[in-house]
């Protein structure tokens, strides 16, 4: 009898274990991706999935580090931006963090150009590169900004 619930107690306490651990495995990866984060992106956020840029109307997917943005009505991703967009300043253009459930906001273009519409002409966002937030000093060479001047 003491075998067996030795046994049990065993199993019990390995299985508790091992939700335990893989919870704090997921929270441990959502916590944080500071290190992903473009120079140029607006400070305050520990996690971001993606920036809208309403004067622009482009968005950023901060894990994948790809623009995306319309061409003739379809939406690219690419790591570059095309030459049309280099008369912009991504240091001085507003942000919007897009955290919400919804896995493809451009498809939502029309509603957030609606909504974030009114910081299209706002240029007083903080960005990483001047932080002086811990959390951004261990960043090393992080930009995210680049042109393609071959795509139009």
């Amino acid at each position: 009898m003491k075998k067996c619930t030795l046994c049990v107690v065993l199993v019990i306490s390995c299985l508790v274990f091992s939700i335990t651990n893989a919870q704090v495995n997921v929270c441990v990866w959502c916590a944080s991706n500071v290190n992903e984060q473009p120079d140029w992106g607006p400070t305050g956020y520990n996690f971001v999935y993606y920036y809208y840029m309403p004067e622009m109307e482009v968005y950023y997917y901060v894990p994948g580090h790809r623009f995306i943005y319309q061409k003739k009505g379809v939406w690219i991703t690419s790591p570059t931006l095309p030459a049309r967009y280099a008369v912009f300043d991504l240091y001085r253009v507003y942000k919007v963090v897009i955290n919400d459930d919804d896995n493809y906001p451009y498809l939502n273009d029309d509603a957030n150009r609606v909504q974030y519409g009114t910081f299209k002409k706002q240029h007083d966002q903080p960005v990483i590169r001047d932080s002086r937030d811990m959390r951004y000093q261990k960043r090393k060479g992080i930009s995210g900004l680049s042109w393609d001047n071959s795509a139009t």
